[in-house]
């Protein structure tokens, strides 16, 4: 049977779940003329879940959890569009390594991992992935909530570009050359010394940073330097912390901004070339060249970060099995302490959807070629897979996976991912999230990414992350 639409009526955390396995089989939201209807009804302490075709109930079942009514949606499913569940089996989500958490302290972790791998249906070759990438984190994170309470991963966000990617959704805009970059920083400035406060006053010690954005390299060289000075002053990051910087375009970096990174105690850069043939870059509305990658890339090396990124994404238009190998190449010659391979997301707000058929993409089976050759590469010249996650509209069903040579792996890549930290967020589109209880649920509010919203309220939005993180010290106070 052919399905398009579909609708759910039921609890709104059930909305995403079902949102993402509907996509899988092909099927979009429609409110008016759905080709089926997902109901789901709370009885005490269970869910009765029914699929509808028209009025007629086709399938139901009672379930106690949403993971529980995902696998009997995705069986039916299975059945009527005629379609397989894929490599990912019963697997929905962005961060599939979180399902692992529970065994972290288990002494048979690899055992009781691959049997979890097993009852989603998901294929061995992910499965072992997965494996060893959870294997990898353990040290990283907690079952005990209580030890990484008085903790927080700091984001600090600066939403500009030098140019819009054709494959970016993100609400970051292109700097004009008439940028206020003076009253951007106050706003800033401002938002840094209250997140320093509250650190302060809830006891919170940094575990890592990330500078990102947009391109936070796109500051003058003086804001830049203001601001990393704030930074390091105002939140008083403890040595050797990791803090990384997002400078993902070699058109945006100096030696003045290496220099002033370097003294501020950046210990982790981000240098993202995505791939290195001109003509691709061309067309994806890169302002740099392959050779400016290299070169940047040799500055940067003359400052001993402890560690050196690469994004490069698989999938992009016009991109072959041979630039990829091109790409790897270069890994191979430069030798960067961390690699991150993407698979290209074809997301709806994106130039590149938003002019169907203007750009030639690479089949899915090209692309699952050089992942899969990127994977291969990889890990023989000695990088290890440590985080990995999936996106919504990924080509070829694929996931992006990040990869560091021995004893340089990200702490706040896997904290985002695996979400067992405080995160205190900061600048426009910045989330903050604080963790509520022993099973690392948490509450979370949002800075708004349009610069101008954010600062003619910023004071509201400053008084609503305070609101959040008091709970922290009412915790205290109660223990």
């Amino acid at each position: 049977m052919t399905l398009h639409t579909y609708f759910l009526d039921g609890p709104a955390a059930w909305h995403s779940p079902v949102a993402q396995l509907m996509l899988r089989f092909g099927l979009r939201w429609d409110e008016k003329q759905p080709d089926c209807r997902v109901r789901v009804t709370p009885q005490n302490n269970t869910y009765r879940v029914e699929l509808l075709l028209g009025n007629t109930s086709y399938a139901s079942q009672t379930v106690s959890t949403r993971r529980a009514g995902g696998h009997f949606l995705s069986d039916v499913l299975v059945t009527l569009c005629e379609k397989p569940l894929g490599e990912w089996g019963y697997l929905v989500g962005m961060r599939p390594t979180k399902l692992l958490h529970p065994l972290l302290a288990e002494d048979d972790f690899a055992a009781q991992a691959e049997a979890l791998w097993a009852r989603e249906k998901v294929a061995p070759r992910w499965g072992r992935l997965l494996t060893a990438i959870g294997e990898r984190q353990r040290p990283y994170l907690s079952n005990d909530w209580r030890q990484t309470d008085h903790q927080a991963a700091v984001y600090i966000g600066v939403p500009f570009c030098p140019s819009h990617c054709v494959y970016c959704s993100f609400p970051a805009r292109v700097a004009r050359p008439d940028e206020d970059w003076d009253g951007f920083l106050a706003a800033l400035l401002e938002d840094v010394q209250r997140a320093g406060a509250l650190l302060r006053r809830h006891q919170l010690m940094i575990d890592s940073v990330y500078f990102g954005g947009g391109t936070p390299t796109v500051l003058p060289e003086q804001h830049l330097q203001t601001l990393l000075t704030a930074l390091q002053t105002e939140l008083a990051i403890p040595s050797g912390t990791e803090f990384t910087v997002e400078a993902g375009r070699p058109d945006t970096i100096t030696e003045a901004k290496l220099a002033a990174m370097r003294r501020a105690g950046v210990t982790r850069l981000s240098i993202n070339p995505q791939t290195l043939q001109d003509r691709i870059l061309q067309t994806i509305h890169r302002a740099h060249t392959g050779a400016q990658i290299e070169h940047v890339y040799a500055e940067a090396q003359k400052y001993h970060f402890d560690a050196i990124n690469m994004d490069f994404i698989a999938g992009l238009p016009d991109q072959t099995i041979a630039d990829m190998k091109e790409n790897l190449d270069a890994v191979a010659r430069l030798r960067p302490e961390n690699v991150t391979v993407h698979t290209l997301a074809l997301k709806r707000h994106s130039p590149l959807m938003q002019t169907a058929g203007k750009y030639r993409l690479p089949s899915v089976e090209t692309t699952r070629a050089m992942a899969d050759l990127a994977y291969e590469t990889l890990c023989g010249m000695g990088y290890e897979p440590y985080y990995l996650y999936r996106q919504k509209y990924l080509a070829a069903d694929l996931a992006n996976i990040g990869y560091a040579l021995p004893g340089t792996l990200c702490r706040y890549n896997i904290q985002m991912m695996g979400e067992r930290i405080h995160i205190l967020g900061i600048g426009p589109g910045a989330t903050n999230k604080v963790i509520k209880n022993a099973a690392f649920q948490f509450d979370r509010c949002y800075f708004p990414w349009d610069n101008a919203a954010y600062s003619e309220r910023l004071e509201s939005y400053l008084t609503e992350r305070d609101r959040l993180f008091q709970s922290i010290s009412q915790r205290s106070e109660v223990q």
